[in-house]
C-alpha cells in the first residue's frame, strides 16, 4: 500500500492531477477486488507533513481510497505546505488499514474542526 502511495505523490507532483488506476503499476491485486478504509500519513525528512483519511463513503476499492487519501494529505492538509516535487527523494508514506469505522453523518461532520480533530 505504501508503494502505491508513492506512486501517486510522484504521478501528482509531476503532472498535478489524480492518478486513475491505469495510470499507476498496482501489483497487489486486492488493492482492486477490497473495499476497505485507509489512513494515510505523509513524512517529510522524518516529520509528519499531512495526513488524511476518509470520514464519508469510502471509495470502490483500496486503491481509491489510497488515491484520494494520498493527495488530500499531500495537498489539502491545512496545517502543512503542500508537497512539491523537490520535496519527493525526503518523502516517507505510511498507509493504515482503520478497521473499526463508521460513517458520519452530515450534522456531526459540522461539528468536526478539522484543525484540531484532525
Amino acid at each position: 500500500m505504501d508503494k502505491l502511495a508513492k506512486q501517486v505523490i510522484d504521478f501528482y507532483t509531476k503532472f498535478k492531477k489524480e492518478p486513475t488506476l491505469l495510470d499507476l503499476n498496482i501489483e497487489d491485486q486486492s488493492l482492486l477486488t477490497r473495499k476497505w478504509n485507509v489512513f494515510v500519513t505523509i513524512y517529510l525528512k522524518w516529520e509528519i507533513n499531512g495526513s488524511s483519511w476518509n470520514i464519508r463513503e469510502i471509495e470502490e476499492n483500496i486503491a481509491g481510497e489510497i488515491i484520494k487519501n494520498t493527495i488530500n494529505a499531500i495537498s489539502q492538509d491545512p496545517r502543512f505546505e503542500p508537497i512539491k516535487i523537490d520535496d519527493i527523494p525526503n518523502v516517507k508514506v505510511r498507509v493504515d488499514e482503520i478497521t473499526d469505522r463508521r460513517v458520519l453523518k452530515d450534522w456531526e461532520i459540522n461539528t468536526i474542526e478539522p484543525v484540531t480533530n484532525w
